[in-house]
């Protein structure tokens, strides 16, 4: 056991967590079990396809096998397993005393994503994905209020807006761009990846519950999969110049005098990508690991929830309530059961 080895086991649950944002309320113990270990089990497959045959790379945050295969995955399961009619439950909405509560949270990960980011990323890089990421996650911040009021036709705040936008930065520089990002583009890039997050609050998370009966129970498709999009264009456009100008064929020694340009913190192209050439070949395999995730995360996610589906869990009348699995007080069992009957 090593800490990189551990590391990367703590990583694979992180998509269990997204999985389970869009279950809760809506299953049983059971069934959030079997998803977990579906999902560790699916991670596991994705991870080998993308970055070692594929040849990929997406060791800073992970914002395709992460994030993007959490959500989608997480969808997967939740339109197979959910019962119908489950979102019209009266409990399926937001709590105020639990938003602002949530707010604690939202604090913890924006303080930790910077580590979460830079553990994998190379040594000599790492200061600088640790500074990218905060000042992604700063510029999200301003996004999350600034769309956040207009959006609300009030101009006020949406807590539950705030507590997704707030850290949707960390996610949308989650990719190798934040290796190559200058500190004025890592603030455009987390002010574009906030404000694509509370847009998609508002209104594709309600075009997935009515038009494709998705209910995304905490908005893991607005925080993780939409943001995390934005990661992988910003992460294709910023390895498209990476051309033979970079190449240096490594002589056991050095590099050759041929090379003429070094990746930022002298970095070699040849060292960190696996496709190499400078034929844009590192942009097209870039470009290719998203739809390849999103096609494992959804098969392997419809396939768990249609077994998931199999085992009995609560009825929909009794979905979003605590009192079936958890002691309650007695004055909230009460409101439970005049809403859910």
């Amino acid at each position: 056991m090593t800490s990189p080895a551990m590391m990367e086991g703590l990583l694979a649950t992180v998509p269990v967590q997204i999985t389970y944002g869009m279950l809760l309320g809506k299953v049983g113990p059971t069934q959030l079990m079997l998803c977990a270990i579906m999902c560790v089990t699916s991670y596991g497959l994705n991870y080998w396809i993308v970055i070692y045959m594929l040849g990929a790379w997406d060791h800073v945050g992970g914002s395709c096998v992460i994030h993007i295969f959490g959500a989608f995955f997480g969808m997967g399961c939740t339109l197979m397993a959910s019962q119908k009619g489950s979102a019209e439950n009266p409990d399926n909405a937001p709590r105020y005393n639990a938003d602002v509560l949530c707010i604690v949270g939202v604090i913890l990960n924006w303080m930790t994503f910077p580590s979460f980011n830079a553990y994998f990323a190379p040594a000599a890089a790492q200061e600088a994905v640790v500074v990218n990421t905060y000042l992604a996650l700063f510029s999200s911040c301003i996004a999350s209020m600034v769309f956040s009021s207009l959006y609300s036709g009030q101009f006020k705040l949406d807590p539950a807006d705030v507590q997704r936008t707030s850290i949707a930065g960390g996610v949308a520089i989650s990719s190798v761009v934040s290796i190559f990002a200058l500190p004025w583009m890592a603030m455009l890039i987390g002010f574009i990846g906030g404000g694509a997050c509370s847009t998609s609050h508002h209104y594709l998370r309600r075009f997935l519950e009515k038009k494709l009966l998705i209910t995304d129970t905490v908005g893991a498709v607005s925080l993780h999969a939409v943001p995390a999009m934005v990661a992988w264009v910003a992460g294709v456009i910023a390895v498209t110049p990476l051309d033979t100008t970079y190449m240096g064929k490594w002589s056991g020694l050095a590099y050759s005098s041929s090379q003429q340009k070094t990746m930022p913190y002298d970095l070699e192209l040849d060292l960190v990508f696996q496709h190499n050439e400078g034929n844009g070949d590192t942009a097209l395999y870039q470009a290719y690991m998203m739809p390849v995730t999103i096609c494992i995360a959804l098969t392997t996610g419809l396939a768990t929830g249609f077994v998931a589906r199999k085992i009995k869990g609560p009825s929909v009348a009794r979905t979003f309530s605590d009192s079936i699995f958890w002691k309650v007080p007695e004055d909230f069992q009460n409101t439970e059961d005049m809403g859910g009957g």
